[in-house]
């Protein structure tokens, strides 16, 4: 499906009835290494801050901003990288995420810290 450029698949079991047939939706991910050049602050549902991370802004090796990476993070590791500021700004991670449109990378998470060189995303 990806040399085709569609988007992932969605799986079913032909045999079971249409009621207790689950569909299972599989997309294209692939993982980025990638710089952190920004965190944001995690807010609550009224826009209150909760002094812990809420995103990672990144960069590819271009040094060009890629994305936001918001989800993949436990609660504990939001307050260490937010109570951590100055260790987490240009620490290289990775991120996985979708082909990326023409300027970000689609639908990231983190992923852990990055194992090699920066990626360029074009």
């Amino acid at each position: 499906t990806k040399d085709s450029k569609r988007e992932g698949v969605i799986v079913v079991d032909m045999a079971a009835p249409e009621h207790l047939n689950p569909r299972i939706k599989v997309k294209h991910r692939q993982h980025w290494n990638v710089r952190v050049t920004r965190i944001f602050e995690e807010m609550d549902k009224h826009g209150n801050p909760k002094a812990r991370a809420g995103a990672l802004e990144f960069a590819d090796a271009s040094g060009a901003v890629k994305g936001k990476a918001g989800t993949g993070f436990s609660a504990e590791l939001r307050k260490l990288i937010w109570d951590n500021q100055s260790k987490w700004v240009g620490k290289h991670i990775k991120v996985e995420a979708m082909d990326p449109t023409s300027v970000k990378l689609r639908s990231p998470v983190f992923a852990g810290e990055a194992d090699g060189h920066l990626d360029t995303v074009d």
